[in-house]
């Protein structure tokens, strides 16, 4: 996979796109162009200038343990000639309101000379009608060679049960987090895996460090059983869309007794209420 036939055409894209990419206007056109406008950045001016300019004071940078972004990046006025990254968003949901979102594909990084390859995630929150990065994670994996295929997700619907005051949304994040928490414990408990299918979505994404990326419960499910693999995990963080139809955790995991940093993003399940992963990644 060569470099300029994975990114390269983004950046032509990019130029006819107006100020207007990086607003948050609730579709998820706006937040794969703001995610595309990011990338341009990095390769225009580098990974300090790129970072600070989408993020905020809020925003989590998993390095591979959750940073502050200022404690990661800092302000300059040179690119960094040793590092690039470029990334091409290929996966992308949007939240009832329009106030939460991610973006996930695959990303280039060259660190020194060496270039090494691998999965991203940036978590989007619609601040005063902006996007602005709330996560960003990446794991490292092979090259990648399944073909690229586009899943860019708008909400069946916009209809959402509004919850007014601080403590009843406290309460939506809660019972995320506990749902992470409770999966976690199923993980720790004998036979552990045979919980996951209770947690995964049918169209779960697995993203483990030096392997390829699973997609699909059953490839998932193979893929664990087949490397022996068991899980831990205990949550440390939680954001909700205040529609309360996506969200996402962070924390962290062991898996076959090495550890790791999470995150994963949560899917509520239609007509249900039932809360369903559909990333689970994990960072060293």
């Amino acid at each position: 996979m060569k470099q300029k036939k994975l990114f390269n055409i983004i950046f032509l894209m990019l130029f006819s796109f107006s100020s207007f990419a990086q607003k948050a206007n609730g579709s998820v056109k706006s937040l794969i162009e703001v995610d595309e406008k990011m990338n341009y950045q990095l390769f225009k001016k580098g990974a300090d200038h790129a970072f600070l300019k989408f993020s905020d004071d809020k925003t989590i940078i998993f390095n591979p343990a959750p940073k502050p972004v200022a404690e990661v990046y800092k302000k300059t006025k040179t690119k960094v000639e040793n590092y690039q990254l470029e990334w091409k968003p290929e996966y992308a949901r949007i939240s009832k309101k329009g106030d939460l979102g991610f973006t996930s594909g695959r990303f280039e990084q060259i660190a020194n000379g060496k270039k090494s390859y691998g999965v991203y995630l940036n978590v989007w929150r619609n601040v005063y009608d902006k996007w602005k990065l709330a996560y960003h994670a990446k794991t490292f994996q092979p090259q990648l060679v399944r073909e690229t295929k586009f899943d860019y997700f708008e909400p069946k619907n916009n209809e959402y049960y509004k919850l007014i005051g601080p403590q009843k949304i406290q309460m939506r994040d809660d019972i995320v987090f506990s749902t992470d928490e409770l999966f976690g414990k199923r993980l720790s408990a004998k036979n552990g895996n045979s919980y996951l299918s209770e947690f995964y979505d049918a169209t779960v994404r697995m993203y483990l460090p030096g392997k390829y990326p699973t997609q699909g419960l059953e490839e998932s499910l193979n893929f664990i059983v087949k490397n022996k693999l068991d899980f831990k995990s205990y949550p440390q963080g939680v954001t909700r869309a205040f529609s309360g139809d996506l969200a996402f955790t962070y924390g962290k995991a062991s898996i076959k007794d090495k550890n790791y940093d999470y995150v994963r993003v949560w899917q509520q399940e239609e007509g249900t209420g039932k809360w369903n992963v559909i990333i689970d990644m994990y960072i060293d």
